[in-house]
């Protein structure tokens, strides 16, 4: 049996001006969390980099950071999940009772419950949320309950938190990927700085660009694009 930290938030879902929203988590083994986070702070003082870390501060001052943050990613055993959903295909009426928040949480729960193993433990960190529904992590807490019961060989949540997403070291890490990806799918250009940082993203995931949908057994960087009609 292994143990799991996942962490989890979501980008663009109130952002009008951007056709997709996306809704993301990185998995990390339990025991090598304190070990990722401590190399991920001397990576930031190598650098001399004191910023939070954001695809917003991607630039020619901090390139170097970042390019050694892709590496960094990929040198290390921590894997990096998304899925995207195309807003002007969501239906809210038709298939979330016109509620965005109950659209949210579903889409949560379709990309963790594909990535949990029988026999392991998992720990969930979801981002904090205002929310109409006070009970909407007791009832996701539910539904992963029903669906580890459901399997054969079951797996086990220990423990659901919610959490101030911004304060998280490896959040910020899957915000910055997540937002690349996002600057890519809406084919922004605006900085030739962020079109490198692509650039080498995709060649360590043998891609022409990271516009493409994962198959549901790629580990380390899946992107999952929800078809809708």
């Amino acid at each position: 049996m292994k143990k799991y930290n996942i962490y989890c938030d979501e980008s663009s879902i109130n952002n009008k001006n951007l056709l997709f929203m996306w809704i993301w988590a990185i998995q990390i083994e339990r025991e090598y969390k304190n070990i990722v986070i401590k190399k991920l702070k001397e990576l930031k003082y190598r650098y001399n980099y004191n910023l939070e870390i954001k695809w917003r501060k991607v630039s020619p001052k901090t390139k170097d950071f970042y390019i050694a943050l892709v590496d960094f990613f990929f040198e290390n055993n921590f894997n990096f999940y998304s899925i995207i959903i195309d807003k002007e295909k969501l239906k809210l009426k038709d298939y979330h009772n016109d509620d965005e928040e109950l659209a949210f949480y579903k889409y949560y729960y379709f990309l963790l419950k594909n990535r949990f193993q029988d026999w392991n433990e998992y720990y969930l960190y979801l981002d904090q949320r205002i929310k109409k529904d006070k009970d909407r992590v007791r009832k996701i807490s539910e539904f992963f309950d029903y669906e580890s019961q459901s399997r054969q060989e079951s797996f086990n949540i220990k423990h659901i938190w919610e959490y101030d997403s911004n304060i998280h070291l490896l959040i910020q890490l899957a915000d910055f990927f997540i937002w690349a990806v996002c600057y890519n799918y809406n084919d922004i250009n605006s900085s030739e700085v962020k079109r490198e940082i692509i650039n080498l993203m995709s060649n360590k995931l043998n891609k022409d660009n990271l516009k493409f949908s994962s198959q549901l057994y790629d580990e380390k960087f899946n992107i999952f694009k929800i078809k809708m009609k």
